[in-house]
C-alpha cells in the first residue's frame, strides 16, 4: 500500500478488549493505530489546511483528518468525528481509511458496532494487499466466527492460510507465526517443516513464547528437515519461562522420563509444580507421584521458588527498520 513521505505511519499504541464481539475477534491480539508524525526536517499539515482540502473531496486528507480524531495526538480524541471522515475517505475509494473504520465497527467505537460492515471493510483492505488486514481477515477464517445477532464467518482454513502468507511475506511479523504454526501442522496448506522454521524464528527470537514452542516441536521431530534436540530443549526453556503450558508439561516430562535429557526428578517436580499452579490437570498426580522419590528439603526449596515465580519474557530488540508500518487487527 502506498504512504506518503511525512504523512501517516502506523505504530502500537492501543489494546483494546474486545467485549461484544469477543468470539469474532479471539486470537487476534493487539490492535495498533496510526500516528500522525512528521519525518525528520519536514513540517506537518496544518489542520485547517487539511481540513480544507477534506472538506473539497479529497479522500487522503479526509483519511489524515479521521486519524487527527482517532489517534488524539494534535485533537482531542473523537471517535464518531473520526468515523464520519474515514466513512468519507472510504466512498472516495482511499485504501488507508478501510482498515480503522473496519475497527471502529467491530468495537462500536463511535457508533453503532456493525460486524458485517467490519467484515465488509477488512475485506476491502485485504483485497488491496494491506498485510494487516489479510492477517485479521485470517484470524476469523481460520476457525470461523458465530457470535450473537446473526453474524457470521465460515471457517476456510485454506483461504486463512493463504492470507496469512500473504501478510507474513509483506513481513508482518504475527502473519509469520500464524503461516509458520499453520505450515508446521500442515493445517490450510501442505505441512513444510522447513519454511514453518523459517517463519517461526524471528517471533521465537522476539520472545513470542507459541512461536519458541512450535520451533521445538520441529526442532525434535523424527522427521525434522534441521533436527536439532538440545536446540529444542533451549527453545522449550524459553517458552515455558514464559508461563506457555504446552512447553511447562514437555520439560516437565523430559526430565521426569529422561532420554532427551538427562533424568532429573528435582527440575521434573519443579515443572510439574509449575504445570499445577497453571491449571493441568494432571499435574498433581504427577507431582505426588514424584514426591515419594525426593527429599523433603527439595519440596520445599521448590514451593519457595514457586511463591516468587513469575512469567519471564526475554526478547531481543527489534530494528527499526523490522518493525511493521501498519496497525494490526
Amino acid at each position: 500500500m502506498k504512504r506518503d513521505s511525512g504523512k501517516a505511519t502506523f505504530g502500537r499504541v492501543l489494546t483494546t478488549a474486545i467485549l461484544a464481539v469477543a468470539v469474532a475477534f479471539a486470537g487476534i491480539g493487539t490492535w495498533r493505530i496510526v500516528k500522525l508524525r512528521a519525518n525528520s526536517g519536514e513540517r506537518i499539515m496544518r489542520l485547517d489546511v487539511m481540513k480544507r482540502a477534506a472538506d473539497r473531496g479529497n479522500a487522503r486528507m479526509q483519511y489524515e483528518m479521521g486519524m487527527v480524531y482517532f489517534e488524539g495526538k494534535r485533537a482531542l480524541i473523537n471517535y464518531p468525528t473520526a468515523r464520519e471522515w474515514f466513512s468519507k475517505a472510504a466512498e472516495g475509494k482511499c485504501v488507508e481509511a478501510y482498515y480503522p473504520l473496519a475497527y471502529l465497527y467491530a468495537t462500536g467505537l463511535g457508533g453503532v458496532g456493525n460486524l458485517n460492515e467490519a467484515e465488509k471493510y477488512l475485506r476491502l483492505a485485504a483485497d488491496n494487499g494491506v498485510p494487516e488486514a489479510c492477517y485479521g481477515l485470517a484470524t476469523w477464517l481460520e476457525h470461523g466466527v458465530e457470535p450473537a445477532g446473526g453474524f457470521r464467518v465460515a471457517a476456510n482454513p485454506e483461504e486463512a492460510a493463504a492470507l496469512y502468507r500473504k501478510a507474513a511475506d509483506a513481513g508482518l511479523l504475527e502473519a509469520q507465526t500464524a503461516a509458520g504454526l499453520m505450515l508446521s501442522r500442515g493445517i490450510g496448506a501442505k505441512a513444510n517443516l522447513r519454511e514453518a522454521m523459517r517463519l517461526l524464528e524471528p517471533a521465537a527470537r522476539l520472545g513470542n513464547a507459541r512461536a519458541q514452542y512450535e520451533l521445538a516441536r520441529i526442532l525434535e521431530a523424527e522427521d525434522s528437515p534441521a533436527r536439532n534436540v538440545r536446540a529444542a530443549i533451549r527453545w522449550h526453556h524459553k517458552s515455558a519461562a514464559a508461563g506457555y503450558v504446552p512447553a511447562v508439561v514437555r520439560l516437565a516430562r523430559a526430565y521426569a522420563q529422561g532420554g532427551v535429557v538427562e533424568r532429573n526428578l528435582d527440575k521434573a517436580l519443579w515443572w510439574w509444580r509449575l504445570a499445577d499452579n497453571l491449571g493441568v490437570p494432571e499435574a498433581k498426580a504427577q507431582c505426588e507421584s514424584i514426591a515419594k522419590e525426593v527429599t523433603s528439603w527439595q519440596i520445599t526449596r521448590i514451593e519457595s521458588r514457586l511463591l516468587a515465580w513469575t512469567p519471564q519474557v526475554r526478547e531481543e530488540p527489534l530494528k527499526d527498520e523490522d518493525k511493521p508500518e501498519l496497525p494490526l487487527l
